[in-house]
């Protein structure tokens, strides 16, 4: 602008000013910081001082400790003189006086009272003193060399120190043979390992000075202070020394005498040469931030004028002048001011770019808005038509596996009901007729029932909503128990062969339906070695990581395996992708349900287990099941086999709950036959009346699906009324009343419909006893 209106007011401080405040924003902060940088390196300096006159001290017990531990070696040699059993001291003399000549160091021979018999300091045959030492009883109580404290020659009078070794004949210690130092021994390896400015010496058990580095403190007193801590092996200590300043000390522990070696620097030295290098640190420093202050100012000056230039640069383009480059001396600014020039022409013609830059990207926006808009239809109706056709052959697999399910049910059902129903009619005719023998067309009835009950059990075992027990299960002493079952059912074709692991732990499943899958799959795979072959049953211990249980969909943890495995046809990928499907098989019509491989799969999974197969074509299958370690106290496993009860004498009284007439009627007549009174009642409503009168009743024998009030509700009931009744359940199928997870609750007794006498007998005596 021309006019002086437009002008604004300038700020308050130049940039020299802003420059020498920047230079005291950097250095005042660099200033605390280069404070807290001397405190710590102050800090560090004295922790560096204390490392190393803590190494100092280390490697001088570690040098001290080798000079006696070569001593002591030398004194053991000696113990082993053949001349000290025969006493032939005067010869042990000539002998101590030539190891001696070695060592430097004189040598005394005492007997157990302390008395001296040889001595190298004098010649054999001087009269020599009584000289019991403090060390001796510890000697003759651990039998091992032992170094002493400081003490007086009794022969010279001069500080030393001795070196016990005890000499042994069969295990008892007849003499001593000690080696007796000098404390000044030490004094030039203490002055050569420290150096100057530090003192080192060496301090006994009792806490007095053996040697000292740089004076004549031998036998005096170290202060209590320091001695308290002279129970660790090492550390650090700060008091007044013996010669009076105070000073910091560090100690290590001689191993091989228990005696304490320690390096001491004066405090003031310390001071003194951390505070000079601190001194001259902080003039260094403070002389470098005069010299930035200087240079701030100067400096503010020469950009202060060529800012100025660019300014008056600015407004004459503002006025529409022409601008002349130049006359700027610093190179940033002058550049700065070349770009003004061209930065008007190059604004303008961005400027023109930019318009027809706006005009294309408008247009092709329209474009793409419609082509992305057509493609999103086009998506939307595949994925309608993608989805419609996934429905459809879902449902279309569903209906196919469900048609095979129901297809096989209604075809064994059948098949069982045709037996069933066949062999009673015909029963009956003969019985009306009374001629001939009908037991064979009931125990045709009875064969048909209970493959029709066990179909039952397989459904249920692959729909996994069996009622299990699971109980600490030795899978080795199950399969050596069933080795003659499978050699029965495998044929003479067949070599049965079982590898058990050693070890292994025990599993936790039922062993009832363990004992029918293994069965299961040995059959199976007979059957898929009609020429013969092998059949291997194998165990071991597994243990699955967290990467394998997720990628198979089961829990991390440890196992037990089972492996069966055969040399027969083995499966192609299309039939082993189907082979735990109910109802498939490859086998002719009439050789099996199809149910076997589906009700292990169904066991297993139900066992909180995994099973997995293995197959190769013309090389043969191996089915492996994976059950939980048993990880509880382990439990006697029951005995199996035991005779039926027999008969009671109607002493029991069994009260009977079922809705079902027919099969009350049915109860009430088996029970009756095995010996027992009865007491019936249509429900659970009824039986509480029942249980409230002053019957005699001993066992609740209750259905688990009724109306109204289930058979867990009466039993709660019962129970709460009669605290020692007994109660057992029955059930055609039951999902959670009396299981959970698959297994029955704790103390529950079940027997599950359709039942045999003899099962009922069983079980009446298993709860009446338990």
């Amino acid at each position: 602008m021309a006019d002086g209106s437009s002008k604004t007011s300038r700020p308050g401080l130049s940039i020299r000013g802003y420059l020498i405040l920047f230079v005291l924003a950097v250095v005042l902060p660099t200033a605390v910081f280069a404070g807290v940088l001397f405190a710590r390196y102050y800090q560090s300096a004295v922790e560096s001082i204390e490392v190393e006159l803590q190494n100092d001290a280390r490697q001088l017990a570690l040098t001290i400790d080798r000079d006696l531990a070569g001593l002591t070696g030398t004194l053991q040699t000696l113990t082993v003189s053949s001349f000290l059993p025969v006493r032939n001291y005067e010869a042990f003399h000539e002998q101590a006086t030539r190891v001696k000549s070695y060592i430097g160091v004189d040598l005394l021979l005492r007997d157990p009272a302390g008395q001296q018999l040889v001595n190298t300091r004098v010649p054999y045959g001087t009269a020599l003193p009584l000289q019991p030492q403090p060390d001796d009883p510890r000697v003759l109580a651990t039998k091992r060399p032992v170094v002493g404290n400081l003490m007086l020659g009794a022969l010279t009078g001069i500080p030393l120190f001795a070196i016990t070794t005890p000499v042994l004949v069969n295990g008892e210690v007849t003499h001593f043979i000690n080696a007796g130092l000098e404390s000044g021994r030490y004094i030039p390896l203490l002055k050569e390992a420290t150096a100057a400015g530090r003192v080192a010496a060496i301090v006994d058990r009792n806490g007095v000075v053996i040697a000292h580095s740089s004076a004549p403190f031998s036998g005096r007193k170290v202060p209590d202070d320091f001695r308290a801590l002279l129970n660790s092996n090492e550390g650090l200590w700060r008091g007044v020394s013996i010669g009076g300043p105070r000073v910091l000390r560090a100690f290590a522990k001689s191993k091989a005498a228990d005696w304490w070696i320690y390096v001491s620097m004066a405090d003031a030295d310390i001071r003194d040469a951390l505070n000079r290098t601190l001194l001259t640190m902080a003039g260094l420093g403070l002389g470098l931030s005069a010299l930035a202050l200087a240079l701030a100012y100067v400096l503010g000056g020469r950009i202060a004028g060529a800012i100025q230039k660019l300014a008056d640069q600015a407004e004459r383009l503002g006025r529409g002048e022409v601008l002349v480059p130049g006359g700027v001396t610093i190179a940033e600014v002058d550049r700065v001011d070349t770009a003004l020039v061209a930065a008007a022409d190059e604004l303008r013609k961005r400027e023109r770019e930019r318009d027809a830059a706006l005009r294309q990207l408008k247009e092709l926006s329209h474009s793409l808005e419609n082509t992305v808009e057509e493609r999103t239809r086009e998506l939307t109706a595949e994925m309608k038509r993608r989805a419609t056709t996934e429905d459809a052959l879902r449902q279309s697999q569903k209906m196919e596996a469900i048609g095979q399910l129901t297809g096989g049910i209604a075809h064994d059902f059948n098949n069982m009901l045709a037996v069933v129903m066949g062999s009673l009619d015909l029963a009956k005719r003969h019985l009306a007729r009374g001629t001939g023998k009908i037991e064979r067309y009931i125990d045709n009835a009875l064969d048909g029932a209970q493959r029709a009950a066990a179909l039952t059990q397989r459904l249920l075992a692959f729909a996994r909503q069996q009622p299990l027990s699971p109980e600490p299960i030795d899978a080795n002493k199950l399969v050596a128990g069933m080795s003659e079952l499978l050699r029965g059912s495998l044929g003479e074709t067949i070599r049965l062969e079982t590898v058990l692991a050693a070890g292994l732990w025990r599993a936790h499943a039922d062993p009832n339906q363990l004992e029918s899958a293994i069965l299961n799959l040995a059959v199976n795979a007979r059957d898929a070695m009609p020429e013969g072959g092998k059949l291997t049953i194998e165990t071991a211990n597994a243990h699955f990581d967290d990467a394998y249980a997720v990628r198979e969909n089961m829990a991390a943890g440890q196992y037990v395996m089972i492996a069966v495995t055969d040399t027969g046809e083995g499966m192609p990928t299309d039939v082993m992708a189907r082979a735990f499907d109910p109802f498939f098989t490859t086998k002719k019509s009439g050789s099996g349900t199809g149910l076997g491989l589906s009700q292990v799969y169904g066991f297993v999974k139900q066992s909180s287990g995994h099973v997995k197969i293995y197959t190769e074509p013309n090389q043969g299958t191996s089915v492996k099941i994976y059950l939980p370690r048993f990880t509880g106290n382990d439990a006697s496993p029951r005995e199996a086999g035991e005779p039926v009860p027999t008969p009671n004498d109607g002493s029991i009284t069994v009260l009977i709950v079922e809705d079902d007439p027919s099969v009350r009627r049915q109860s009430i007549e088996a029970l009756q036959e095995l010996g027992y009174s009865t007491i019936e009642a249509d429900g659970g409503a009824s039986a509480l009346r029942l249980l409230d009168d002053d019957r005699h009743i001993d066992l609740l024998f209750t259905d688990v699906v009724m109306p109204d009030m289930n058979g867990r509700k009466l039993a709660d009931a019962a129970l709460a009324r009669r605290p020692d009744l007994k109660v057992l359940f029955t059930t055609g199928y039951t999902k959670n009343a009396i299981v959970h997870n698959a297994v029955l609750d704790q103390g529950v007794h079940l027997i599950s419909k359709p039942f045999t006498l003899d099962q009922l007998a069983r079980k009446l005596s298993d709860v009446l006893r338990g």
